[in-house]
């Protein structure tokens, strides 16, 4: 099994749950940006891309976030890139964790990663399903116990998002090491 493999499988995964949720859903609208009005300093991980807005009984919006109650178990799964090695564990497309063993040397590229794929000028198209295609949003990388981590809600974009930052990771000459997994699963 190839890594686009089982990360296709992941997000079929999710987005069969998403799609059937939008499908159950009525008077709304899904993937709407928004930029948070927090603490974060970098605006970039302050946006937001909401899975469905709709009005309540009262007229009021309610925000609604699609989370399965499962997930795709497999056992961890390594693969050499180079020098470079990657694991993948089973974890939730809408809340992937990313674990990398350096941080970047440079991270304009993943900057340009983040505003590529949350499309921060909202202009998209949205696909057969009504999918925008993109990511939903992104936490700040931290340290966690000797690696730099982010959050990713991965949304409805597809496995090339994913493959695509893992290129900027390895391509930044600082990580050696790529951990995908998801802390929600117990």
């Amino acid at each position: 099994m190839t890594i686009k493999e089982i990360l296709q499988q992941h997000r079929d995964y999710y987005l069969e749950r998403f799609g059937n949720a939008l499908k159950a859903s009525q008077d709304g609208v899904s993937e709407i940006l928004l930029l948070l009005n927090n603490e974060e300093p970098n605006e970039l991980f302050r946006f937001y891309r909401l899975d469905y807005l709709k009005k309540d009984d009262n007229g009021e919006n309610k925000i609604i976030e699609f989370n399965t109650e499962g997930y795709l178990s497999h056992e961890p799964l390594e693969f050499k890139i180079g020098d470079s090695r990657i694991e993948i564990n089973p974890f939730v497309w809408n809340n992937c964790e990313i674990f990398i063993d350096n941080d970047l040397n440079d991270r304009d590229e993943f900057y340009e990663w983040i505003k590529k794929w949350i499309a921060i000028d909202d202009e998209y198209t949205q696909d057969e399903n009504g999918f925008s295609g993109l990511i939903h949003n992104v936490t700040s990388p931290a340290a966690d116990n000797g690696w730099i981590t982010t959050a990713i809600d991965l949304g409805t974009a597809p496995v090339e998002a994913l493959t695509e930052l893992l290129e900027v990771f390895l391509n930044d000459g600082a990580v050696n090491e790529v951990k995908i997994t998801s802390s929600v699963i117990d």
